[in-house]
């Protein structure tokens, strides 16, 4: 016994020395890092700059017309238009002395008349060319280019729209994507469009 004590006992001061070397090693280096990170937290202003405060969905949707419209606009410059019980946004518009029901559609990229409604504000359709194709639902459809020389809506006044006549009959005149660039901005909030001018 004794042998075998005297063998392995000076080998044990080494290894305790050793689990004590790693433990220290251990808590100094998990301290820097904790330490670190309280000070990146006490000065994340200084850091990384001041964080905006976290706004509620309803908060950013109030703020939204102010954000759609320019500065130096009044804010009486806009048009709401409630919705059809059909969910469409319907507008009664006077194009050059004519009156001209439109449906506001985001997804057309253009102001498209029926023939019709062309035919009702002047535009001479055996004259006129139709150059563009469109691809629809219902296929390919031609249309002529026309320019509205005056599209107003209440207030809302418009001049030289470029416009597009749909060869084949359309249920509706549409108010597309061209029209409402043209606007400082618009939203669809609880039912009604809003057109900000």
């Amino acid at each position: 016994m004794s042998d075998r004590w005297e063998q392995t006992a000076p080998g044990r001061p080494a290894l305790v020395v050793g689990v004590l070397g790693w433990a220290v090693r251990q808590v100094v280096i998990w301290s820097i890092v904790a330490g670190l990170g309280f000070a990146a937290f006490t000065y994340r202003d200084v850091l990384f700059g001041p964080q905006a405060p976290q706004e509620s969905r309803e908060q950013r949707t109030a703020k939204q017309p102010a954000q759609s419209r320019k500065a130096s606009r009044p804010a009486s410059r806009a048009l709401t238009i409630r919705a059809s019980a059909g969910g469409h946004f319907l507008i009664e518009a006077d194009v050059d002395g004519a009156d001209i029901r439109f449906m506001v559609d985001t997804g057309a990229t253009e102001v498209v008349l029926t023939p019709e409604d062309a035919a009702r504000i002047g535009f001479d359709l055996r004259a006129r060319n139709f150059t563009r194709q469109f691809n629809t639902a219902g296929g390919v459809i031609r249309a002529a280019p026309v320019t509205l020389r005056r599209l107003r809506i209440g207030q809302l006044v418009l001049r030289d729209v470029e416009a597009w006549v749909n060869e084949a009959p359309l249920f509706v005149s549409l108010l597309g994507m061209s029209f409402l660039k043209r606007l400082d901005g618009y939203e669809v909030q609880d039912g009604k469009l809003i057109l900000y001018w």
